[in-house]
């Protein structure tokens, strides 16, 4: 355990005109942070937050690898390279450059990560402009809740997540780390528009946001095989997903409306660092398929084989988790393309949003009247799914250190409107895509045979 925070590494930092939100949200909640230019030394329940725009990527990394265990760690503004440095001493990280990162650690002994990425720019806007957060939007409030309870002391893993089911701790031959972390991203809130012309007086805005919150836990092994001598690694990561959607469509006052529909995503390891393949089915993901109404179940039960040194045998661990939803006029799909594993979840009403929906397809007989669509309606809706994704290597070709899983995911919004002309009523009926990448790293260091 460290006691103090090398002073001789540490230099001031100059600080800008107009600080960080973040900082300038600590500093009014009166918060116990420590910098890196207060040379002094941290007590228990101080926050360490460092400037990465007036930080090294080493400096960042000697920080954390020096200050107290325990103590939470935020980064303001970091980019890709400090996010690099640390994907070498932290169990899990963002890969992209993100507004705001805070490490937590967890009673388990893991980490937990929680990032806060720059806002998306709005629909039919192209721009290479990031936009911060603003302070009174979801992202931020839900970032600054994890900065609040990180100077409570270590969390448990799970705390925020009630749908996840995790596995039975594994045995303490078995060379693995179960679970690895947790890696928690919050999206900027969204708003979607319907602004296609011509129109008839009036404009279909969602009356609130929706937000987005994905929680990424990774599970590694290490599987040995004849006594040992075979040896292969296995990646399991649960994903879940919690959206609101807000109150996402206008009254028929002007035949306009729009609504999430639809939300498909995968994880992949990457391609081009690896060998891992998708492990055999029913484990390579979950779920496959549901009905439009009722519940579903995503589940994994794989079994994983090590070599028990006291005993001089190969045993086998079962890694079997699982997670059952209630779904309304919901549905979801395979979107597994090779490696890349994951879902479609899709709406089943008015129609079916498997695939981009039919034109007029949400409205009435009469094209003149929209159709309710549930549950992103003007009553606010929620969608919250996990899943279950695997992979394995070939025997003896093994990951040596830290590995990019890429995860891109596209929030789909279905939008229609009608105009009244002289020939009757025209319906138009769109949608649009919001992208939303999320990648992050592992680190197999310690995933590998004895010696």
């Amino acid at each position: 355990m460290h006691e103090t925070v090398k002073n001789s590494i540490i230099p001031p930092v100059v600080r800008s005109e107009s600080d960080h939100l973040i900082q300038t949200l600590l500093d009014k909640e009166n918060l116990n942070v420590f910098t890196s230019a207060s040379n002094t030394q941290i007590s228990s329940g101080q926050l360490f937050m460092v400037d990465c725009k007036a930080s090294t990527p080493q400096q960042v990394q000697d920080w954390y690898v020096s200050k107290p265990e325990g103590t939470p760690f935020l980064l303001l503004s970091p980019e890709e390279e400090h996010l690099a440095k640390m994907a070498s001493v932290c169990v899990v990280n963002p890969t992209e450059e993100q507004y705001a990162v805070l490490y937590e650690i967890t009673k388990e002994g893991g980490t937990c990560v929680t990032a806060l990425g720059y806002s998306p720019v709005r629909e039919g806007h192209e721009t290479d402009t990031k936009i911060k957060p603003a302070a009174d939007c979801k992202s931020t409030e839900y970032f600054m809740g994890a900065v609040r309870r990180s100077l409570e002391g270590p969390i448990n893993l799970d705390e925020d997540s009630s749908v996840v089911t995790g596995p039975q701790d594994p045995p303490e031959e078995m060379i693995c780390l179960s679970p690895y972390s947790q890696l928690r991203m919050a999206v900027s809130p969204i708003t979607f528009l319907t602004d296609r012309e011509p129109f008839d007086s009036g404009l279909a805005t969602n009356k609130s946001a929706t937000s987005f919150v994905a929680y990424y836990t990774p599970y590694l092994f290490l599987q040995q095989i004849d006594n040992g001598t075979k040896n292969s690694q296995i990646l399991i990561v649960a994903t879940e997903w919690n959206i609101l959607a807000g109150e996402l469509y206008a009254n028929d006052e002007h035949d306009r409306g729009n609504a999430q529909c639809n939300m498909t995503g995968t994880l992949q390891p990457d391609p081009s660092n690896s060998s891992f393949f998708a492990s055999a089915e029913p484990n390579d993901f979950s779920p496959k398929s549901s009905t439009g109404n009722g519940s579903f179940k995503a589940s994994i039960n794989e079994r994983i084989h090590y070599y028990d040194t006291t005993s001089g045998q190969n045993l086998s661990y079962n890694f079997i988790a699982s997670a059952t939803y209630d779904i309304v006029d919901w549905a979801v799909s395979s979107n597994c393309t090779g490696t890349a594993l994951g879902p479609n979840f899709y709406a089943t009403q008015p129609t079916n949003c498997e695939n981009t929906p039919a034109y007029g397809a949400g409205f009435y007989k009469d094209n003149s009247k929209i159709h309710d669509l549930s549950p992103a309606s003007c009553s606010g809706g929620t969608l919250n799914f996990g899943t279950f994704s695997s992979w394995q290597t070939e025997a003896g070709d093994l990951v040596p250190g830290p590995l990019t899983i890429y995860s891109n995911w596209n929030a789909m919004v279905y939008r229609w409107y009608v105009d009244k002309g002289t020939w009757g009523n025209k319906p138009y009926t769109y949608s649009e895509y919001c992208p939303i990448g999320q990648s992050f790293t592992v680190d197999f260091s310690l995933i590998q045979p004895p010696g």
